[in-house]
């Protein structure tokens, strides 16, 4: 296999990637989420968390990026999940809740979002419509994939 592109710009290690048409997503150790052209290797967008929640020790590590829809999804080891306008890249604003313990891993459907927590919990988040809820959460679990009808 030959590398066709090389995208550049995180300042630390890339932790997660995700993929919709030409359009690609990479979170990292930096804190930020970059969205990137495929075709060309441009960064569209760098977006980020603010700082805070600074009682864990993960800074704003991304552990989870995801394209829904026209939304796009990150989450981190602080246990937040954000969400932008996959057009505009503007925040947008949905009332989850944050998660007890860091994000490990997130899975989106179109209306829900099922997180794993360094907390041993599986949460299964629906926003279908306002507002956010939590749908489901399950203690002692830790699941890399759900099953297609699980939540």
């Amino acid at each position: 296999l030959q590398s066709l592109r090389v995208f550049e710009g995180h300042r630390a290690g890339v932790t997660c990637l995700a993929a919709n048409g030409m359009r690609a997503v990479s979170g990292s150790r930096d804190g930020t989420a970059r969205v990137w052209d495929v075709n060309t290797g441009e960064c569209l967008a760098v977006l980020g968390f603010r700082a805070g929640r600074s009682h864990r020790s993960h800074a704003s590590t991304i552990s989870g990026v995801s394209f829904q829809d026209e939304r796009l999804i990150v989450c981190d080891l602080n246990g937040r999940l954000l969400f932008w306008d996959t057009k505009t890249f503007r925040k947008l604003h949905c009332n989850i809740p944050e998660t007890t313990g860091s994000i490990w891993a997130m899975i989106a459907t179109e209306a829900r979002i099922v997180v794993s927590t360094s907390a041993s919990e599986i949460i299964a988040f629906d926003f279908s419509g306002p507002p956010c809820k939590t749908l489901r959460k399950v203690q002692g679990l830790m699941m890399t994939a759900m099953p297609h009808d699980c939540c």
